[in-house]
Order: structure tokens, then C-alpha cells, then sequence
């Protein structure tokens, strides 16, 4: 293997982020408008950490939860893919500078990893697999680690069934029609969100 990046500036130099993604993560951030801070939460699917560093300074939780397979699962050929631990050491390196937050990382397959994440959520971001089945799983356990009123929410929200992430939205909707759930927000970039069925009322909270 060859040797891993030594720095955050060495690595975006190596495997530049394509311009369309960073201007996807821009446009997505209206979701978190219906997402309250809270003490803790978590981000299923870091990836890189890009995205990662728009939930903190958005949320600002005193502790964060970091879930990915990043090492093992085989290698992305897709572009701004970069092996697995080159994105774990990257999405370290770019929550660093939020040196308030206290971090953890857990690097396992989401549902697996849900054992791994001690306590309960106040927010959970979860970039889904895409097959109903696989997503639905990932969505009970996301669940589970929620606190009665946390906000789960995500990528991937397409109702064009031709579409590739179809089977997110798919699954999400199942998820919300059995009953514990109910959807809040979807639409722009792929973005939902969804908490449990109760007489409260949530109130947008302003994106920074």
C-alpha cells in the first residue's frame, strides 16, 4: 500500500473533491433548518468528512458520533473516491479544527456499528445504502439510538422511479408507514427528515 497522505493539504491535493460536490453540500444544508441542536449526534456514512464539517458548525453538539465502513468495504472507483483510509484519516483531520466537540469514530457497516455508538442521539445523519431492504434495516437502527424527540434524517430522498437512489425513498416512506414515524421534510438535494409521531410540535430551528 502506498504510503497515507501527511496532511489534510496533501490529500485534497492528491484526490481533489469534485467542485459539483461541494456545491451539492452547500445547497443541502436547508434540511438542517428541521434539526434542533442537541448534545449529541451522529453521521452514518462520513465518507470523506466533508459533509461532516457542515454538521458541526451547523449543530454544534458537544459530542459527535462518526459511523463508516471506510477500510472495509472494497475500494470506490466513483469520482472524489479515495481508499478507506485515506477518508478515515481525511474526515479526522476536518473535524480537528472543532476542537470543542469530542469526537468518536467507529469504523464498521451501519447496522453493525449501532453497538458501537453508547449513547442516545439527539440527531442522526444517515446516508443510506441504496436497496430498500438494506436502507429499511439501517432506518430501525437508526431509530433505536434516537431520543424520544431526535431527528433522523438524510440522503438519497428521489420519488422518480427511475431514479438510482429510488430505493432510499422507497424505504423511507415504508419506514414512516408503520407507524412510529413521521416525515417532516423532503425534497431539494436529495434531503429528508423524519422523528417519531407525537403532540409536539417542531419549530425550524435557522441554519447558520
Amino acid at each position: 500500500m502506498a504510503a497515507l497522505p501527511a496532511s489534510l493539504a496533501e490529500s485534497d491535493r492528491l484526490f481533489p473533491y469534485p467542485d459539483a460536490d461541494a456545491q451539492r453540500n452547500a445547497k443541502r444544508t436547508w434540511i438542517l433548518n428541521y434539526v434542533p441542536r442537541g448534545d449529541a449526534g451522529a453521521e452514518i456514512g462520513a465518507s470523506r468528512g466533508h459533509f461532516s464539517e457542515v454538521l458541526l458548525h451547523h449543530l454544534k453538539p458537544r459530542r459527535a458520533w462518526f459511523v463508516d465502513a471506510w477500510s472495509l468495504r472494497p475500494p470506490a472507483v466513483s469520482a472524489g473516491a479515495v481508499a478507506g483510509e485515506v477518508a478515515r484519516r481525511e474526515v479526522q483531520w476536518r473535524t480537528d479544527r472543532f476542537a470543542d466537540i469530542e469526537r468518536h469514530f467507529v469504523e464498521a457497516e451501519f447496522p453493525a456499528g449501532a453497538k458501537d455508538v453508547t449513547e442516545p442521539l439527539d440527531w442522526i445523519y444517515l446516508d443510506a445504502v441504496n436497496d430498500i431492504d438494506g436502507a429499511l434495516a439501517q432506518l430501525h437502527a437508526a431509530g433505536e439510538l434516537l431520543k424520544p424527540k431526535g431527528i433522523l434524517f438524510g440522503d438519497g430522498w428521489s420519488p422518480d422511479p427511475k431514479s438510482a437512489h429510488h430505493a432510499i425513498y422507497q424505504a423511507v416512506n415504508k419506514f414512516t408507514r408503520q407507524g412510529k414515524f413521521e416525515l417532516i421534510a423532503c425534497g431539494p438535494y436529495g434531503q429528508w427528515a423524519i422523528r417519531r409521531r407525537g403532540p409536539w410540535k417542531l419549530k425550524p430551528a435557522a441554519a447558520e
